[in-house]
């Protein structure tokens, strides 16, 4: 038994988008909707090539395996990222440096509840 392809829904959702963004290129460069070629609407060929196991789409470097390991080891955090981590770390300093105030205010406390 072949082994299924982990990237197969990726293809398959890959080659009708590119169908539906030739069609609406298309659709927007027609003066009138009649001149549009509906053609790449036609999925014929695609399910043919489905039932016949034929199919098989290139994916754009973009589109990654979820399985391949990708080490960003060697990359520098972001600004962003830095900045988050800063804003983080001064939290978690302002949390360690609380304090419960020993005289509270009397009209500010919480009432008590009647059960």
């Amino acid at each position: 038994m072949i082994a299924a392809d982990s990237t197969f829904s990726a293809q398959f959702l890959y080659a009708v988008n590119m169908r539906v963004q030739k069609w609406l290129q298309a659709c927007k460069k027609a003066k009138s909707r009649v001149l549009v070629e509906d053609s790449y609407l036609e999925f014929l060929d695609l399910i043919w090539s489905l039932a016949l196991k034929l199919f098989f789409t290139l994916l754009p470097a973009s589109v990654s395996n979820p399985k391949d390991n990708i080490d960003n080891s060697h990359r520098e955090p972001s600004k962003k990222q830095n900045r988050n981590n800063k804003e983080k770390s001064e939290k978690e300093q302002v949390k360690k440096t609380l304090v419960k105030n020993p005289t509270p205010h009397l009209d500010l406390l919480l009432k008590d509840r009647d059960d």
